[in-house]
């Protein structure tokens, strides 16, 4: 038996494209899984799977994201475990200790991993991450007809994506005629609304021009960001490489700083310095031509080294 452990995309919209597209593969491979939603303790694991059945050392266990609360509990649980190393995690050593692989979305993901870790250096698998288009819009009748200089932030807006730095943005940006918006699941606004700092900076950025967009749904998501001219990632630490290949994928031209594993995905032209605003604006004012390499994305591929390393067909 497979056991899936996904982040719960009701509560985490940003995940849901990896909880989908993993469900997508297990099911076209018709490979019997019981998925398990974080957060839950094992005893929830039993509790959830209707069939009651008690774990064995054939169980495969495949977590979503090594930061789910689970990942501690997995070193006690029977079996072979597998899980995504998403750009910008935590290295958790109880946990990786006792893994039997690691998908990494990058290579700078797998040099991190390794070089905390030198003995997870044959079990860590560089395969991009899981990731289906999404589909157009529905409502959108007009999705060849982009907002020009319609710039969005879709990275959440917090101190480790350098929230700040949008706020600066935003106003610079205005005097360019451009439009920003930032996009962020409707369960994000509580979160920024109980930050004094985030909750400052929110109210900065309006003043500035930035148009707060918190979707419920991830079709309303996309047809914002496939109305997107173009797509800021300000990020070091914490890339977020899925909202990077939606922007992508959607039309957007993306830029994002010369660091972390951004170089692996987009080209010189739309990487920029950190913190060097006067070159995020003129890219993002006259952006360059260029768009972000999906290749390493690509579902069968990706899949193909999954059910590849765990064994599965």
């Amino acid at each position: 038996m497979l056991y899936f452990i996904s982040e719960h995309f009701e509560e985490n919209l940003r995940l849901q494209p990896v909880n989908n597209g993993i469900r997508r593969f297990l099911g076209e491979k018709k490979i019997e899984f019981e998925e398990i939603a974080s957060p839950l303790s094992y005893e929830g694991y039993l509790k959830k799977m209707p069939t009651q059945t008690e774990p064995t050392q054939d169980a495969i266990w495949l977590l979503a994201d090594t930061r789910s609360m689970e990942a501690c509990h997995l070193q006690e649980m029977p079996g072979r475990k597998y899980a995504h190393f998403h750009s910008g995690n935590s290295l958790t050593p109880d946990f990786l200790a006792h893994i039997n692989g690691v998908f990494a979305a990058s290579q700078w993901d797998k040099d991190r991993i390794t070089t905390a870790y030198p003995a997870l250096e044959q079990r860590v698998y560089v395969c991009g991450f899981p990731f289906y288009p999404p589909h157009p819009p529905l409502h959108s009748k007009q999705q060849d007809r982009k907002q020009k200089r319609l710039v969005a932030f879709n990275q959440s807006f917090c101190l480790e994506n350098l929230h700040i730095l949008e706020v600066y943005l935003s106003g610079l940006l205005r005097n360019l005629d451009c439009k920003v918006i930032h996009l962020s699941p409707v369960v994000e606004q509580a979160v920024i609304g109980a930050d004094p700092e985030a909750h400052a900076l929110m109210l900065e950025g309006q003043k500035n021009g930035m148009e707060f967009i918190f979707y419920t749904q991830p079709e309303e998501y996309h047809w914002w960001l496939s109305q997107a001219d173009v797509s800021i990632a300000t990020t070091i630490d914490h890339p977020d490489l899925t909202a990077l290949i939606e922007a992508s994928t959607l039309g957007a031209t993306c830029l994002a700083p010369n660091r972390g594993p951004f170089p692996e995905f987009l080209a010189e032209e739309n990487l920029y310095s950190p913190y060097n605003l006067a070159v995020i604006c003129e890219k993002a004012a006259f952006p360059p031509q260029n768009s972000c390499c999906t290749a390493r994305f690509n579902p069968e591929s990706v899949y193909k080294l999954y059910a590849q390393v765990m064994g599965v067909s």
